[in-house]
């Protein structure tokens, strides 16, 4: 067993009481978008398209509640871009009612995000809002985000902020978040430089394969054979629009789907058989049923972050013994 699967087990070990419930659910409320992003499978979905409904996001809300020692975080989103719903607001304010310790967190284009969902969000509760903006030249921005208008969805985020400051709001934190990829990569330091002092946080953020379903748009990241499991299987649960629930975030069309919320609950799906089957094969490095999860990049993401999480502690452990 190599180093890295040995990582991954101990992590798994560690934490038998992820086998309850997952710590993030993410109920997709939006399954489609208004852009074409170069790097995202979105638009090769065939499910209809449209809105979850609101009687099953709060069937999914109320046994999170109910299960409150477990969920650390909740994500109305998926696939699509949640400020298209026009009620995006009501979802939010739902999850943050029924449990206000629980993050609340939306990721956006801000394409959309005018002066009136500026206001619904700060009043909703959200605890943390996520800006996708792959770009600090307008020319590298709209080469990558198809179909949308850099000046204005930068304008879209200075003046959030700005509201947010005005209306002294502490909530939501706002991250802005460019992906690493041959397009971008020469333009990170100057993003990061132009909105540290405006974002309470900036992000560099990994490129996604999305399990092999697009390009490789990252020539210094391409996939390398890795057969650790994918820690996604013991903590995050994705469910979509109408109410499948797929394997990861990266199954985004329920190619592999692990049950459905319509006549289901979280908890048996999460304790079920199907999902356990899939535990077990990535257990023992078979990913002969899952090529979505032989292709993916995310696993080496994860091995990288949890190699510097090991390190943090063991070095607070040596400085704590000095």
């Amino acid at each position: 067993m190599s180093i890295d699967r040995n990582i991954v087990h101990l992590v798994i070990k560690l934490r038998p009481w992820t086998m309850n419930f997952p710590s993030i659910v993410q109920p997709e409320t939006v399954n489609f978008c208004n852009a074409k992003c170069i790097m995202c499978p979105t638009s090769k979905g065939t499910k209809p398209k449209g809105f979850m409904d609101f009687g099953l996001y709060k069937k999914i809300i109320d046994e999170c509640a109910r299960n409150k020692e477990y969920v650390k975080a909740l994500y109305p989103f998926q696939n699509g871009e949640p400020l298209i719903h026009p009620e995006f607001s009501k979802y939010i304010e739902y999850a943050k009612k029924q449990n206000n310790q629980w993050e609340v967190a939306l990721y956006t284009n801000a394409s959309l995000l005018d002066k009136n969902k500026t206001l619904k969000i700060l009043e909703s509760g959200l605890d943390t809002l996520v800006v996708s903006f792959d770009g600090f030249r307008k020319e590298t921005y709209e080469s990558i985000r198809i179909g949308l208008n850099f000046d204005q969805v930068k304008k879209n985020v200075i003046d959030f902020i700005n509201l947010k400051k005005s209306m002294n709001k502490n909530n939501p934190e706002v991250h802005l978040v460019i992906i690493a990829m041959d397009k971008t990569r020469g333009e990170v330091k100057d993003f990061e430089r132009e909105w540290k002092n405006l974002a309470d946080r900036v992000e560099v953020s990994h490129f996604s394969n999305w399990g092999g379903q697009v390009d490789e748009l990252d020539s210094q990241d391409i996939l390398k054979e890795n057969y650790a499991p994918c820690l996604r299987l013991w903590e995050h649960l994705v469910i979509l629009r109408d109410g499948t629930v797929s394997l990861c975030c990266n199954d985004f069309d329920g190619r592999f789907p692990l049950g459905d919320l319509t006549y289901q609950t979280i908890k048996e799906i999460w304790q079920g058989e199907i999902i356990n089957d899939y535990r077990k094969a990535h257990l023992n490095s078979d990913f002969s049923s899952l090529p979505i999860c032989k292709k993916c990049s995310y696993r080496l993401h994860q091995l990288s972050l949890l190699r510097k999480l090991i390190f943090r502690q063991v070095f607070k452990k040596i400085i704590n013994k000095k």
